[in-house]
């Protein structure tokens, strides 16, 4: 109970007691009727207000509890929430980071079958027959692992925000290097050097056009580490 209440039933009650000591002390019967009945009224005042702050002072602390839980109740929404945006953030963030590993190994490994078509040149003067059925050999094995790659990549569709960009090129990085790589392969199938030259010629522009795509695909997704 606050001071100024305590101060104020501590008054009331001492008017109660004022008003009987004056009703004893009081003398002709008229005169302690009326001071009795005034006591009296005094006192139930007092109780009615007493009785009244009471159950004031319960609602109050009835509201108080509920508010109080309210609080709580908000206060632990707010807490879920904010760890559920911690683990969305989290699950988000560990999405990204397996989706730039994932594609810088499939960018890499793309590069390097590239590299490999650009700088094979099965059409010069300097290659014996040994090593023409070397490349040969070569070419077959990257076709394979061209398309094994590919298809690795395609199978492998982590829907992470933000790299449609690096995926678009890493698309058609993979395409290009399936046409440098065929190409590649059905030269050694050429009918004449008529033929042989515009094969070569198709292998080494699409592989310059997955190198292109692949390294652009490469930056986009250094700029996500």
């Amino acid at each position: 109970m606050p001071f100024v209440d305590y101060m104020f039933f501590t008054l009331l009650y001492i008017l109660v007691l004022l008003a009987y000591s004056v009703a004893i002390n009081s003398h002709g019967t008229a005169r302690t009727v009326l001071s009795f009945l005034i006591a009296t009224v005094v006192l139930l005042g007092a109780v009615f207000t007493t009785v009244d702050y009471m159950s004031k002072e319960k609602v109050r602390k009835l509201e108080g509890m509920r508010e109080k839980e309210e609080r709580e109740k908000i206060e632990a929404l707010k807490r879920v929430e904010r760890e559920s945006e911690l683990r969305v953030k989290d699950k988000q963030l560990s999405a990204e980071n397996q989706f730039t590993d994932f594609a810088s190994d499939c960018v890499d490994k793309a590069l390097a079958l590239t590299e490999e078509i650009l700088y094979s040149n099965p059409g010069s003067e300097d290659v014996s027959d040994d090593q023409f059925e070397a490349i040969m050999a070569k070419s077959k094995r990257i076709k394979y692992e061209a398309k094994k790659l590919q298809d690795s990549w395609n199978g492998t569709r982590v829907d992470v925000p933000g790299f449609e960009k690096a995926r678009s090129s890493i698309n058609d990085g993979m395409r290009y290097l399936i046409q440098a790589a065929d190409s590649f392969v059905n030269w050694f199938h050429s009918e004449d050097e008529s033929e042989e030259a515009q094969r070569m010629n198709q292998y080494k522009a699409s592989a310059r056009a997955a190198k292109e795509n692949l390294e652009k695909a490469d930056r986009l997704l250094q700029t996500k580490k």
